[in-house]
């Protein structure tokens, strides 16, 4: 975490890229209802990402990379057993 809602994330490889995510307090609830942390979250989302080879842009904010993607939300809330 890197400020309020505002996380950075570091994913390792050729090249190693950066990331600033943020994910508003509602949106958290929305995907996991508060059962597992922030960062648990996002590692999920990167993972469905480096999964489908999706180019990840250097910030993003989640509910509108969800809103771009239909499929992402109930897939997260399946990842995250909710």
């Amino acid at each position: 975490m890197v400020d309020a809602n505002l996380y950075e994330v570091v994913v390792g490889g050729e090249p190693e890229t950066t990331h600033r995510v943020t994910l508003s307090p509602q949106y958290y609830r929305t995907v996991c209802d508060m059962t597992v942390t922030h960062e648990f979250v996002l590692m999920q989302v990167f993972y469905w990402l480096l999964e489908r080879d999706q180019e990840i842009a250097p910030e993003f904010d989640l509910e509108t990379l969800a809103r771009a993607h239909p499929e992402l939300e109930p897939e997260l809330k399946r990842r995250l057993h909710r």
